[in-house]
């Protein structure tokens, strides 16, 4: 699957029991779509985060949805696990849980042994349910759950505005303006004025915004 691609519409089944189809949970938004193996200790201090994340993802309408390579059944057991990981009690998450009890996973990967763990990948999703930014990771070792809304921020900011992110970008540090941009453009597009550095080539490409670009209204 390469970046633009849509995303596969797979038929998965709610910790509730439900058969769904993924499309019916995407919705054409801003969407991080995590895989996980039942059981695992990664995957269960990786669920653990995600239940103390959940708001800072929320709050810039971002949403999450988790596949696990499991039954039903054990993955209703996991969550109980979880649970003690993440030290709370009742509901502990808002976004879907799906278990992937047909091994849809599997195929995707080539991994003909069910028996297999399959690897931990989160996929960022936008609009038209297209991938934006796919990251796949061992079993063995957790992901960065912050430094991951750190790049969704980074997509969208960048998707909705002519800016690039530098090295280390964060939520409220300059941009990069795009080099094709032009000086008219660029007066229109930054009124607050831009930051430049000399390069010994003479290319006027280094421009950065003054002011900081925060995430657009709505995200």
């Amino acid at each position: 699957m390469n970046l633009g691609d849509p995303f596969p519409n797979w038929c998965l089944t709610e910790v509730g029991g439900k058969n769904v189809c993924l499309h019916d949970y995407l919705h054409n938004r801003w969407t991080i779509v995590l895989t996980m193996n039942a059981s695992h200790p990664v995957s269960s201090s990786e669920m653990a985060s995600l239940w103390r994340l959940q708001g800072e993802f929320s709050s810039r309408k971002v949403a999450l949805l988790v596949i696990v390579a499991a039954s039903t059944d054990s993955l209703k057991q996991w969550l109980k696990d979880v649970q003690v990981v993440s030290d709370c009690s009742g509901e502990f998450h808002s976004f879907p849980i799906l278990a992937d009890g047909y091994g849809q996973m599997h195929r995707h990967h080539g991994i003909g042994d069910a028996c297999r763990d399959v690897p931990h990948c989160a996929y960022v999703l936008g609009g038209q349910n297209t991938l934006q930014l796919s990251l796949t990771y061992p079993p063995s070792t957790g992901r960065n759950f912050s430094e991951l809304l750190r790049s969704v921020l980074a997509l969208i900011v960048t998707t909705e505005q002519r800016v690039a992110t530098p090295v280390d970008w964060n939520f409220q540090s300059p941009c990069l303006i795009l080099p094709e941009l032009t000086e008219e453009e660029v007066a229109t597009e930054f009124p607050g004025g831009i930051a430049r550095r000399q390069m010994p080539s003479g290319r006027d490409y280094m421009r950065y915004s003054v002011d900081s670009i925060k995430v657009p209204n709505g995200h």
